[in-house]
């Protein structure tokens, strides 16, 4: 090489996978605080939106800059009461169905298939829906520096968590599902929560929105958030 001349260093730029989750950990947190906010405001119809946005934002900014530690133990809290909600919500809803005869009045499999309504346009809606709710299984992988031989742990995390909530999931939607069949019955925003009022009353209900508030806007957005700072870590490096 001659004197005085240029050395080129390769520069290796971050890949295209690397924006694009960092592109959907820009775009849910937002939908989850826009969720969150009009469930507060249906909760207290006097107060704005913006306001509980900012009001999570902070909670959330307070914890993750806490360190991972206390974004371990918040995310254990809120594991509990949300296990908690949930057994009540699938007990209440069974003994709605199978006990007191109400909704279809026995566990049926129209939730799951029917017949004649399947087409390509039903398929894709879900779909997008089902690639929207894959953000926080990935999330898992963003800790690796965080945990303990991450070359095995974080693969099994990855999969039982998929499994595991897949399941749930599936199991509280079948749930509500029987408890009040008819959709058009139900507004589609708050299906759910009218599900539980009908299996175990308005308290429940009241009940159900709280947790979700808290698991969306706090647990949900929180872990998110600190997803992106480490996915912005890696891209710098």
């Amino acid at each position: 090489m001659k004197k005085g001349a240029k050395t080129h260093i390769p520069v290796r730029l971050p890949g295209k996978n690397f924006w694009l989750i960092l592109l959907d950990y820009v775009f849910v947190p937002a939908l989850l605080y826009l969720m969150t906010a009009n469930w507060c405001v249906e909760l207290f119809p006097a107060t704005p939106r913006w306001m509980w946005v900012i009001v999570f934002v902070g909670i959330n900014t307070l914890i993750n800059v806490r360190g991972i530690t206390y974004t371990a133990r918040a995310d254990w809290i809120m594991f509990y009461v949300e296990a908690v909600v949930l057994a009540l919500f699938i007990g209440f809803g069974l003994n709605y169905v199978l006990g007191e005869g109400g909704g279809t009045g026995q566990l049926v499999m129209d939730p799951l298939y029917r017949p004649g309504e399947m087409n390509l346009q039903f398929i894709g809606l879900a779909c997008t829906i089902a690639c929207l709710s894959f953000l926080g299984f990935d999330g898992i992988s963003t800790l690796a520096e965080e945990t303990h031989r991450p070359e095995v742990t974080i693969g099994r995390a990855t999969m039982a968590a998929l499994l595991c909530i897949g399941f749930l999931f599936m199991l509280q939607t079948y749930v509500a599902t029987v408890i009040q069949p008819d959709m058009s019955k139900m507004n589609p925003d708050t299906a759910f929560f009218d599900a539980a009022e009908l299996a175990a009353g308005d308290w429940f209900r009241k009940v159900l929105l709280v947790v979700n508030i808290l698991a969306v806007g706090i647990a949900n957005t929180m872990n998110a958030q600190a997803a992106t700072s480490r996915v912005l870590y890696g891209m710098s490096r």
